[in-house]
């Protein structure tokens, strides 16, 4: 247990080398341990070795076919390969094992986002939503699909449904927070800008990623890692019409380890705006790293 919990904090400090050893020894120890497996998959899958990662979480897979998370995880990997079918699979997998699985139900949504097929991923999102409709992660995460589509008539028609539907008129704080936002981001598509600039500003001021520096302490109430919401902020930051802001998230969320959100990468039906797609800063991004080329 010593080397298991050892790993996690290396890997968690992109000590690699460290945290293989740490693994290995705890093989030594217990050769057929799944969750050996699976932080050996983690590792892999952060180390940039998805085939590697992939046979680790197979086998955790054979050793415990019944745990959702192994099966949530082992959809995650396929889903970084581009197997997006495979990866739908094994999310369903999950969900019928524990169909309260949380924010690991949104699994087969995005398997379904990625397939191109956006009106059943549309649907099963709602669902997710009508399940729980104080989750901000899964409005985050319908918000997301619609401001990367720009689609601003949609996120109108979603926040009407969530105050009016969900709501009956009164949400939460929280919840109305989000509709707030929301509600700025939709009238930026329509071109109206200034005011999504200045959220983002104060949102990077005070949670994210501040100017000038690497990385920020996050946005706890999203429940985001931080390169994560990097990415985010960097779409945002495009749709407010500003792409030098948006290629200065994107590069900090990529030296972060983050490929966040596909369909906005190189080659995706949703990439970044012409506008940031034009900078040499945005294209350098894509070929600081091998890995990154080959990915492309």
């Amino acid at each position: 247990l010593a080397h298991i919990a050892m790993a996690s904090v290396q890997i968690a400090h992109r000590k690699f080398k460290q945290a293989e050893a740490h693994l290995d020894a705890a093989r030594e120890l217990f050769p057929e341990s799944d969750e050996n497996h699976r932080l050996a998959a983690s590792l892999y899958q952060t180390w940039g070795q998805p085939d590697r990662a992939l046979i680790e979480i197979a086998r955790a897979s054979e050793l415990d076919p019944d745990d959702a998370g192994i099966w949530a995880h082992y959809g995650w990997i396929e889903y970084e390969r581009g197997q997006r079918g495979q990866a739908r699979l094994h999310e369903e997998r999950a969900l019928e094992i524990d169909p309260e699985f949380g924010w690991r139900s949104l699994g087969v949504p995005r398997a379904l986002k990625c397939l191109g097929r956006f009106e059943e991923s549309d649907a099963a999102y709602l669902k997710a939503l009508e399940h729980d409709r104080r989750n901000l992660f899964v409005l985050r995460e319908i918000y997301l699909n619609l401001l990367v589509r720009r689609d601003g008539a949609g996120m109108r028609k979603l926040r009407a449904y969530v105050r009016d539907d969900l709501w009956n008129g009164a949400p939460e704080p929280a919840v109305q927070y989000w509709l707030d936002w929301t509600a700025v981001a939709a009238d930026a598509l329509d071109g109206n800008t200034a005011p999504f600039m200045a959220l983002l500003e104060e949102d990077v001021r005070t949670g994210g990623a501040k100017i000038g520096e690497p990385v920020g302490p996050g946005i706890p109430d999203q429940q985001r890692a931080k390169a994560e919401e990097m990415w985010i902020q960097a779409v945002e930051f495009a749709v407010a019409g500003a792409p030098q802001r948006s290629i200065d998230m994107l590069e900090k969320a990529v030296r972060a380890g983050t490929l966040y959100i596909p369909e906005t990468m190189p080659y995706g039906a949703y990439e970044f705006s012409p506008e940031v797609r034009a900078a040499p800063r945005y294209q350098a991004i894509w070929k600081a790293d091998p890995r990154l080329v080959t990915l492309m």
